[in-house]
């Protein structure tokens, strides 16, 4: 009767060990969509722009529909080359 019951412990042990790695899985996935989520609330309340920096060294500049940008095209060109200094220069 011992054998059985050693078996009986390994396939309790095995299942214990699927229900682990399912376990981890599934909040490894919960954890990946929080940060996607988190993600695109950033890039929304940004209005779609990624960058911190004056819109003149973007490479999207030229296209850009933003107010932001916009504004920036509005700029005689050489206030927005001084902008995009201070701000390289700031961080």
């Amino acid at each position: 009767m011992y054998p059985v019951r050693k078996e009986h412990d390994a396939m309790e042990e095995e299942q214990n060990r699927r229900e682990f790695l399912r376990r981890v899985v599934r909040g490894a996935g919960l954890v990946g969509l929080s940060g996607l989520c988190g993600v695109l609330v950033a890039d929304a309340r940004n209005g779609g722009c990624v960058r911190t920096t004056v819109c003149g060294g973007c490479p999207a500049f030229s296209g850009c529909r933003l107010p932001k940008a916009q504004t920036a095209r509005d700029l005689p060109s050489a206030q927005r080359s001084e902008l995009n200094r201070t701000q390289n220069e700031h961080g």
